[in-house]
C-alpha cells in the first residue's frame, strides 16, 4: 500500500488507488506529497514509480528517516520539489523538520511548493537514535 498526504482538499477521498486518488486530490484543488521514500515504498515497482512521476512533491527528509545517498540521487530522476516533513509521533518532535516559505497565503504555498523554493531544515528525532525511547511514551505504567 502506498502512502500519499494529501494537501488543501476539504473533502475526504475514499478511493484505495492511489493512482485514482492522485488525480481526485488535484481535480479538488489539492497537492500530493508522496512521504518518506523508500521507507515504506517499494520504489522498483510500476505503480509506485508512476505515481513518483505524478505527485507534486517528494519528502526526502524528516525527523524520523535518513536517506541514503543513492536514494537521493534515484528520486532526482523524477524531476519533482523536495520537500521535509516532521513526522511527529511525540508532542516534542512537531517542528523537528520543517518547510520554509516566504508566504502564508494558501496559494502562494501551494506554489512555492510545486515549484520547489521551499527551503528544507530540521534535525532528527532522538527517538530515531534510540526507538524504544518512544515505546515508553504508550506504556500506561499505572
Amino acid at each position: 500500500m502506498l502512502l500519499l498526504l494529501f494537501l488543501f482538499i476539504e473533502d475526504k477521498i475514499e478511493v484505495r488507488d492511489p493512482l485514482e486518488s492522485l488525480d481526485i486530490c488535484h481535480e479538488m484543488g489539492g497537492i500530493c506529497i508522496f512521504p518518506h521514500p523508500p521507507r515504506y515504498h517499494d520504489l522498483n515497482d510500476e505503480v509506485t514509480r508512476e505515481v513518483l512521476s505524478k505527485v507534486d512533491a517528494i519528502e526526502i527528509y524528516n525527523s524520523h528517516t535518513l536517506m541514503r545517498k543513492d536514494s537521493i540521487e534515484f528520486l532526482k530522476g523524477f524531476r519533482k520539489p523536495f520537500v521535509a516533513g516532521s513526522d511527529a509521533h511525540v508532542l516534542s518532535e512537531v517542528g523537528l523538520c520543517r518547510n520554509i516559505m516566504r508566504s502564508s497565503d494558501e496559494d502562494e504555498i501551494k506554489k512555492e511548493i510545486t515549484s520547489g523554493i521551499v527551503r528544507i531544515e530540521g534535525k532528527i528525532s532522538i527517538y530515531y537514535y534510540f526507538p524504544f525511547l518512544g515505546v515508553l511514551h504508550f506504556i500506561n505504567f499505572n
